[in-house]
């Protein structure tokens, strides 16, 4: 996952406290509940990359705008939640773990 971060503190917090979360949602109907959380821990799954940097180039392909500093996320952790499927006879959490 890459995003741009725009400059500032939230930059420097991730720097010297490398976890962060993303959290994805989908409005539903009353009564319905879904959403996925991805998270990522350590600086060898949140690499911030430079103009210059090795695959800046490439990244900023993907990513909206153009940007001076990216973040590539590598998830450790994806938590899917959808209550509809215990309609179905699963859990209504879903998760992978990476490696």
């Amino acid at each position: 996952i890459y995003v741009g971060p725009a400059p500032g503190r939230k930059v420097k917090n991730i720097e010297e406290n490398p976890n962060v979360s993303i959290g994805i949602y989908t409005p539903m109907d009353t009564g319905k509940i879904q959403g996925m959380q991805i998270t990522a821990s350590g600086k060898e799954r949140l690499i911030f990359l430079r103009e210059g940097d090795k695959d800046f180039d490439e990244a900023q392909k993907i990513v909206r705008g153009k940007r001076n500093l990216l973040l590539k996320i590598i998830p450790e952790k994806i938590e899917l939640l959808d209550y509809d499927f215990i309609k179905k006879g699963y859990s209504r959490l879903q998760y992978l773990e990476f490696q």
